[in-house]
């Protein structure tokens, strides 16, 4: 295993990129993803709709101009810039003030944090064949666009009893009275983990390369785009 920094070229040799959060990914740095993949390479994007920030106090907020979202959608694959919450959930632990003063951990059943389910996962993939499930943190829905050449496989799912968090993310344990304010209008199942095969439609092609500042400038896109594959 080898790690990249952002914006590095990605070894023609590699086997499978994993593009491991994408808040701080630039057009530079998702055109190096996007020219791997039109050369035929196989990643897996661990990605996010919604930013959640821990350090100061539990806040969210949908990320608006997202690059490697954006070429996500190109291929066919939406993030939603949503929260889906779960009855199916984790416990969390949150540090609170005592009235005395004093600090305690309390654990709660938190359902940001999605403890998935196996019936509701593809018994006939080999990714997940024989997965227990996936625990997800603060995990935004997925959407399969159709596109052509493209073959698509819904992997994970939420139970049916989901919901959604749209207009107000309400993440703190002290808004927990408003976790299921938008339950009523929401609840459902929700796609949460996809795979697209095929020879994916690029989000840059037909553009000006991106260009950043003192990096070596991008090569062009593969003239003839080969079949890859996206977990």
């Amino acid at each position: 295993a080898k790690e990249l920094r952002a914006g590095d070229a990605v070894p023609p040799e590699t086997s499978v990129l994993l593009v491991l959060g994408n808040s701080a990914l630039d057009d530079y740095d998702a055109y190096r993803v996007d020219a791997y993949l039109a050369s035929g390479g196989k990643a897996l994007f661990a990605v996010k709709g919604v930013d959640v920030q821990v350090r100061q106090g539990l806040t969210a907020s949908p990320l608006k101009n997202d690059a490697l979202l954006r070429a996500l959608e190109s291929y066919g694959l939406k993030v939603d810039r949503e929260l889906v919450l779960d009855q199916s959930s984790l416990t969390a632990p949150f540090q609170t003030n005592s009235p005395y003063g004093g600090q305690a951990v309390s654990y709660l059943r938190y359902p940001h944090w999605i403890m998935t389910r196996p019936e509701y996962r593809d018994a006939k993939s080999p990714l997940t064949a024989r997965s227990a499930g996936l625990d997800l943190f603060w995990p935004s829905p997925l959407e399969i666009l159709p596109r052509p050449g493209v073959e698509s496989s819904a992997l994970v799912k939420t139970t049916p009893k989901a919901w959604l968090q749209k207009d107000r993310f309400a993440v703190s344990p002290d808004e927990a009275s408003q976790y299921a304010a938008e339950a009523g209008s929401t609840t459902g199942q929700y796609l949460l983990a996809a795979t697209l095969s095929g020879t994916l439609p690029s989000a840059y092609a037909g553009k000006p390369l991106p260009k950043r500042e003192g990096a070596a400038a991008l090569p062009a896109l593969p003239q003839s785009p080969r079949p890859s594959r996206i977990l």
